[in-house]
């Protein structure tokens, strides 16, 4: 992925974020730490548990500084606090999925709910949900409430993912679901990145929707890696939509053309899936899905109002949207810009 050479006023400061983001790892491990290390949870060594909860690479945080820096100077306390209040949401969002998939492994490690056991893994997520919001809730209602919109959405789209069907008028139904489930936390790392750089107000849902929209391309990277990749390099399940029949876009896209191409299989036909999970992974597939992310990064862009770094918003793109490097192919026609 090609970053476009901006002009700013100032050096965009990524050492300055990189100091500020291990200080949001210490607050987060420590936030975690005191809620956790004194319950009696049933594993062999709860010190696993907590690194596994405070772990992670930290996306939704680095974007909120990201976003935070291009357009102003963030309120460090601010914006450490928010960030920690983000990742606690989001990673009790991943120990419900897990249970929810049924996947074995998360961030390299055993998930959560097979290392204990469900009823703790439900209760532990639902611990992080209080001291999330708790969290959220000493910077201010726009803050406590941009997270809850956003926990809601999300809530919403993993409500809708059973009612997801495989026909040819599908697609928008699938972006919905995943803008819900995946978009809404980026959306409101946006916003709360605003809100830490004292933005316009006025601004804040030209924010949220922006980091929607990186959100769902993040979302449509993450599908490739899933059927492209192996478990060993996702650290999680490989393969998990096409076993759970999750019409993704890679796998919606492949469907469709082996429709056209004579298939009367169902897609959730099991004697259907080594040849499903061919075409997605394939070349064709991979320019499709890039194409739609390059319009998602235009749209993203066209929601924000002027930055003060635009630099830091290539920087942006560039993080989110890291993995899309893992996947060159023949000439697509075109770069995300």
């Amino acid at each position: 992925m090609t970053i476009p050479i901006t002009r700013d006023t100032e050096p965009f400061p990524p050492e300055t974020i990189d100091a500020q983001m291990s200080s949001v790892a210490a607050a987060l491990r420590a936030r975690v730490s005191e809620h956790i290390a004194n319950i009696p949870l049933p594993v062999d060594d709860s010190s696993t548990v907590i690194d596994a909860l405070s772990g992670g690479k930290h996306l939704r945080a680095r974007t909120l500084f990201l976003i935070a820096h291009s357009f102003g100077t963030p309120d460090p306390r601010f914006a450490t606090d928010a960030a920690v209040a983000l990742e606690l949401l989001h990673t009790a969002s991943l120990v419900h999925d897990d249970i929810i998939d049924g996947s074995r492994f998360r961030r390299g490690q055993p998930a959560l709910h097979c290392a204990a056991d469900a009823s703790t893994a439900i209760l532990t997520a639902d611990l992080l949900i209080a001291v999330s919001f708790e969290t959220a809730a000493a910077l201010g209602g726009r803050a406590a409430a941009s997270l809850a919109c956003a926990f809601g959405q999300l809530c919403k789209g993993q409500l809708l993912e059973p009612t997801l069907r495989w026909g040819d008028d599908a697609r928008s139904e699938i972006e919905d679901y995943a803008t819900l489930k995946t978009g809404a936390l980026f959306g409101a790392a946006f916003e709360l990145g605003a809100m830490a750089a004292s933005c316009d107000p006025a601004f804040q849902d030209h924010f949220r929707e922006s980091g929607q929209r990186l959100g769902l391309a993040f979302q449509l990277t993450d599908d490739l890696l899933d059927v492209r990749d192996d478990a060993l390099n996702l650290g999680k399940d490989h393969g998990a939509d096409l076993r759970n029949g999750i019409p993704t876009l890679p796998l919606w896209s492949a469907y469709r053309r082996l429709v056209d191409l004579g298939e009367t299989r169902s897609a959730s036909d099991p004697s259907l899936r080594n040849v499903l999970a061919d075409e997605a992974g394939s070349d064709r597939t991979l320019c499709d899905t890039r194409k739609r992310i390059g319009a998602l990064v235009e749209e993203m862009r066209g929601l924000l109002p002027q930055a003060k770094q635009p630099r830091g918003l290539d920087l942006t793109v560039d993080t989110v949207l890291a993995n899309l490097d893992q996947f060159p192919s023949a000439d697509c026609g075109f770069e995300v810009p």
